[in-house]
Parts: C-alpha cells; structure tokens; sequence
C-alpha cells in the first residue's frame, strides 16, 4: 500500500465532498505532502495554502473543514494545525499492510519500476594502467555497484561502465622506461608496483636528461601507429595490471 498516494486520495474525496470538485490532482496533492520536522506532528502534512487560492477560502478554513470530513482505516487521527492538515498513520494497519506487501512481493518489494523504458549508465573505479588500486578506486567500486544494484531493482536497462584508463603519452614513458631499465621476471612477479619502480625513476631521469621525454613521446606514437613491438609491451602492460585489478576486485 502507498500510503502517501491514500493520504492524498483522502484529500481529494474529502475537497470533493466538502468544497466540490478538487482544484488539484492526486499526484500534485501527493506531490505536496510534506515529512512534518518531529513525528508528534504527524506522518505527513498537507499545506493548505496551496488550495486558498482557488478555493477562496482562508487555509485555516480549508484544513479545518477536512480534517472533520477525512476518515479512514489506515488513519488514527487527522488534524489541523495553523492551515496544515496532519496526518498520522495507524501503526498496527501499516505493520499489517507492509509485511502483507513483503509476502506478496518477495524480493520485488519496494521496487515500483519507474525506471521501465529508461537508460542509465554507471561509472565504476575506471583504474589506470600500470597505476596502483587505491582507495579511491575501491569507494566508486562499491559506490557504482550499488547505484547499479538500485537503478536495476526499479526497473532502469542499467549499464555499469568500468573504463580502463590505457592512453596518453605516459605509457610511452613506461616503455621506455622498460627498455631502458626493466627485466620482465622483476615486473611479472612485482607487477604493478615494478611498474610504478620504472614510470618514477623514468620522471627522475628526465629531469637530468630531456632527450627522455622525447623517447617517451617516440614510443607513444609507436603505439599509435600499431608497431608490433611497441603493442606487444603495451599490453602486456595491461594484462599484469588487470591480473592485480582482478584481485582486488575478487
């Protein structure tokens, strides 16, 4: 049972009832129910300001006037407070309705589909090549899964994206590092943090030798043009970052 959508459905019987028909439709009555600040005022609170208007008649009138014509089972007790309508929910019939709702329901409970027919697309930790997990990577991890999780129980064609950070100048940095510096035994078995090892003492180099950067720079547009050799330890790169990713990951 919505609750909020029977308490605005009251109100709409009630504005008929007593002020003829409603100036507002049920969903911009639903729209309009507040969470009063502590429970003592109600479950929810209907503004009547928002009927003065149309209706001609003092807020103070409107809620008076309905909550002497609104009653229903759910409701233990309507009131009206300074031009507010306050509701307060029956706690023995909303018990009894939620766990019908969950019998009823199983596992689809709480999720009203309204993200049927729509698309949405989650980001996840997007780590970096040759680069180390950190916790930043681990958060969005958790972060994106259960924004996935969510936007799929209400119904959204949800797309999880976890893009691998693999292009810029840097990797061809990390090649010649590799060529210049690296043993493929050190970095197979140290994996990302040999990496690291080289692309660090690479930008120390560099620092005494300029001519580096252009090395760097030479083996990145190797890649881009598809050398054989230039790919081969560009994804080599990859597959012993994804295998420390991957445990990580699991």
């Amino acid at each position: 049972m919505d609750f909020k959508l029977a308490v605005a459905n009251e109100i709409i019987e009630a504005l008929n009832t007593t002020m003829g028909d409603a100036p507002l439709t049920n969903e911009e009555i639903a729209a309009a129910l507040e969470i009063p600040p502590n429970t003592e005022m109600g479950d929810y609170a209907f503004p009547c300001f928002k009927l003065s208007k149309a209706l001609r008649k003092s807020p103070m009138m409107i809620s008076d006037a309905l909550a002497a014509a609104i009653s229903a089972d759910f409701l233990s007790k309507v009131e009206s407070v300074k031009g507010y309508l306050n509701f307060f929910i029956d706690r023995a019939t909303y018990a009894e309705k939620v766990v019908s709702a969950v019998i009823e329901q199983g596992d689809n409970y709480g999720s009203d589909m309204s993200g049927e027919g729509k698309t949405v697309v989650i980001d996840y930790s997007s780590i970096n090549i040759a680069k180390r997990f950190h916790i930043g990577h681990l958060s969005s991890t958790a972060i994106g899964n259960a924004l996935y999780r969510l936007h799929k129980f209400f119904g959204y064609n949800t797309v999880g994206v976890n893009h691998l950070g693999d292009w810029g100048t840097q990797f061809g940095k990390m090649i010649a590092a590799y060529k210049l510096w690296g043993d493929h035994d050190t970095v197979a078995n140290g994996g990302v943090d040999e990496m690291v090892k080289l692309y660090v003492r690479f930008n120390e180099e560099a620092k005494k030798d300029e001519s580096l950067n252009d090395l760097g720079r030479a083996w990145f547009k190797k890649i881009e043009d598809g050398d054989p050799e230039a790919l081969e330890i560009f994804n080599w790169f990859k597959s012993v970052t994804l295998k420390d990713a991957e445990r990580v990951y699991d």
